[in-house]
């Protein structure tokens, strides 16, 4: 939808928001002293959003590889058991030309 709405500039706007959300991916520890997962996972929004600029972008692969090393990258596992995290996950791995860029 994102490269619908403007698609002469929707890589500009991706990577800008790219850059807002990953600034605020922090991962915090949870009550077991556990490294979880980042704080963005636990919004069923903004993992909607996740699955539309995973999406928009899986022809550009410097900007993909950008996605992945910025949220995904470290987490793969926690993430694909998380209730409302698996969903980016799986939108990922199924818009993924290289399976060696997510490992």
């Amino acid at each position: 939808m994102l490269a619908k709405v403007l698609p002469e500039d929707h890589k500009k706007v991706s990577k800008y928001l790219l850059r807002i959300i990953s600034a605020d991916a922090q991962v915090k520890q949870n009550e077991s002293n556990d490294v979880d997962i980042p704080e963005l996972f636990h919004y069923e929004p903004l993992n909607r959003f996740l699955e539309v600029l995973i999406e928009t972008n899986k022809n550009d692969d410097k900007l993909f590889k950008k996605i992945v090393d910025s949220l995904f990258s470290g987490h793969l596992g926690k993430l694909s058991l998380h209730p409302k995290a698996n969903y980016p996950v799986q939108k990922l791995l199924h818009s993924c030309s290289d399976k060696e860029m997510v490992s």
